[in-house]
């Protein structure tokens, strides 16, 4: 199934989730979220050209939903650390979505 989303992990085996371990299951979680999120977008974005959609260019999608002090620069700037930032592009999508008093 990994290699079907063409995901990457390096130092994860099944007993690493089933023993509970948070950052391994984490970045397991991490790395299907944004193939799924880079899959949909490259459908969205391919409607309009043949080449695949680039980090930067969904860098540059989400600094124009978001405020100024929110823009990112790579998809490892730490405001993205704890979900913040995502939850504000999220909102920018569809207000009134996100339930701000559970963060």
């Amino acid at each position: 199934c990994v290699n079907l989303v063409k995901v990457k992990l390096v130092g994860i085996a099944g007993n690493d989730i089933f023993s509970g371990n948070k950052v391994l299951t984490l970045g397991l979680v991490w790395q299907l979220m944004r193939a799924y999120t880079l899959a949909i977008l490259s459908k969205i974005h391919n409607q309009d050209s043949d080449k695949p959609i680039q980090d930067n260019e969904i860098i540059d999608w989400v600094n124009q939903k978001v405020a100024k002090a929110d823009q990112i620069s790579n998809f490892q700037d730490q405001k993205l650390a704890d979900g913040i930032v995502v939850a504000k592009v999220v909102e920018a999508i569809k207000p009134g979505i996100v339930n701000w008093d559970n963060l």
